[in-house]
């Protein structure tokens, strides 16, 4: 009997790629950004921009022909019939638009030593390449629907003010040199790419990969993984209703904590260091920093002197040993509350009381 052999085909890669029928952007250069620009057939299609100085020239159709930022807006009709090139069918939201695309250029053509606001937002944009090099930029770019890839060489001088709002923005790829400098609120932003240290600003009602954040604040929220985390001085909310597993350590130095990871559904949240006596950490209403965490299985307080509640999580024996071994001896009465958790029965809570805490487990 002859053998049969079946060919397993590996699965297609579900990747997002950069659409062939694009054009090929321009190589990125300092103190330029470009942008691919879509022109519907049945489009509005105009550009407005504007800076807060008179130092950026605005070249809509990369043709040389410019217009000096003078701190008013400035607007620009594309006329599909009159543009060359392909005719593409944007297809991605199902109404099977007819296209054609255009290269839009942005250039600061004097050196300042005072931030630019570059407000691009609310355009056609599909592809960004950018260089801020030796610049004092804050970029406003949200909500341009179309717009997936945003790749960035240099974040300019005053890198903490760079991207000031990417709000309503679904990007699939995000390109930028570690730490990308994040600042203001951004919300309902999908970057659906792995980002390595971010820093500042606050993502809210965001979806996110994997990320490592230092200073960021990152509530009703959607993400893969956080990676390492840095809090500052400030706690208040930083990941408050957020979905996400912490896959590395959290640096800690607030002074208030209230609702830290309130609602989170991290299993683990493993501090490498913590504050001995921040505010609100001994909180027994809703505004406790770990309330709320009921998937909560790992929690580690280095050197924590004050008392709190993890009522409801699903800690184990083990677990709650090694949260009180991590402890530092109480400052003055304090109470931690285990109740209902699994562990709460079974584990060793002369650890905590030796340090002289009140453990209550019912």
């Amino acid at each position: 009997m002859s053998e049969l052999y079946i060919k397993v085909q590996p699965p297609a890669s579900t990747e997002w790629q950069r659409p062939t029928e694009w054009l090929t952007m321009p190589t990125i250069v300092d103190k330029v950004l470009y942008g691919l620009v879509f022109v519907f057939e049945n489009g509005q299609n105009v550009m407005r921009v504007e800076a807060n100085s008179g130092r950026i020239e605005w070249d809509f159709e990369n043709d040389g022909t410019t217009v000096t930022s003078n701190g008013s807006p400035q607007t620009y009709t594309y006329d599909y019939s009159s543009l060359g090139g392909a005719v593409n069918v944007y297809t991605e939201d199902g109404t099977n638009r007819n296209y054609k695309q255009v290269i839009f250029k942005a250039e600061q053509v004097a050196n300042l030593t005072r931030e630019t606001t570059w407000e691009l937002d609310n355009n056609m944009f599909a592809d960004i390449r950018c260089s801020f090099a030796g610049l004092y930029p804050r970029i406003q770019i949200h909500k341009n629907p179309y717009l997936r890839i945003i790749e960035c060489t240099n974040q300019g001088t005053t890198k903490t003010r760079c991207w000031d709002n990417l709000s309503y923005l679904n990007l699939e790829q995000f390109i930028c040199p570690s730490p990308i400098n994040i600042y203001g609120v951004q919300n309902g932003v999908s970057i659906n790419q792995d980002l390595d240290n971010v820093i500042g600003g606050t993502f809210n009602n965001a979806r996110l990969k994997n990320i490592n954040s230092i200073n960021s604040k990152i509530s009703s929220t959607n993400a893969s993984a956080i990676g390492n985390i840095t809090i500052g001085n400030n706690g208040i909310d930083r990941f408050y209703s957020s979905t996400f597993e912490v896959t590395g350590t959290i640096a800690c130095t607030a002074t208030n904590v209230r609702r830290l990871f309130n609602n989170s559904t991290s299993k683990k949240l493993i501090f490498s260091s913590f504050p001995a006596n921040p505010t609100s950490m001994n909180a027994t209403t809703s505004s406790r920093p770990f309330g709320g965490c009921n998937f909560l299985e790992e929690l580690i307080l280095p050197n924590c002197q004050s008392g709190f509640s993890i009522i409801d999580c699903r800690m184990g024996a083990t677990a709650l040993d090694a949260l009180f071994t991590s402890l530092g001896t109480a400052s003055g009465t304090q109470t931690i509350t285990i109740t209902g958790n699994p562990g709460a029965a079974s584990c060793t809570t002369s650890i905590a009381t030796n340090k002289g805490y009140t453990v209550v487990v019912s």
